[in-house]
């Protein structure tokens, strides 16, 4: 709550769900800052070469991000023991993007259940879906995995000898 008072989110949504999708939507960031970490690592860039390609990679669109994983499935060994989780993300990530989108563009309401508003840019127009709040526990679980686990890749990687 502001020191005005309630904004005017906070009057029509539940403080759970409030919190769940911004929690969601800094996964979502932090998914994406991994994944510039992980391309600059494999590409093995360190200092100012690192920063300017992580940078590079994060004025991408979120699509165009998720293309560039290519770039770690490739650098890796088929047998690496991280080759399987990169080589299932990217194709992982595309089908769940429109959620990311929904959660940071979305205009999330309450009355009659919960709904989002959002532009469909397949559809090229906006579009009004109902979902529960099973769905959005679902996607904050599946997003902190992996979020997780790019930050214990980044970490394996930058500490190796």
């Amino acid at each position: 709550m502001s020191e005005f008072g309630r904004t005017a989110v906070e009057e029509e949504l539940s403080s759970e769900i409030i919190y769940s999708i911004g929690n969601y939507v800094q996964l979502c960031a932090r998914i994406e800052d991994l994944i510039a970490c992980s391309i600059g690592a494999v590409e093995s860039l360190e200092g100012a070469e690192a920063e300017r390609l992580q940078s590079e990679l994060r004025l991408k669109p979120t699509r165009d991000l998720i293309k560039a994983i290519k770039v770690v499935s490739e650098r890796l060994p088929d047998d690496h023991i991280w080759a399987e989780f990169f080589n299932e993300l990217r194709p992982y990530l595309h089908r769940f993007v429109e959620n990311r989108h929904k959660a940071v563009h979305g205009v999330v309401s309450s009355s009659e259940g919960l709904k989002v508003k959002f532009f469909n840019k397949a559809k090229g127009c906006i579009e009004l879906s109902d979902f529960d709040r099973n769905e959005v526990d679902m996607m904050v679980q599946n997003a902190d995995k992996i979020a997780r686990a790019l930050n214990q890749f980044c970490h394996e990687i930058e500490t190796r000898p």
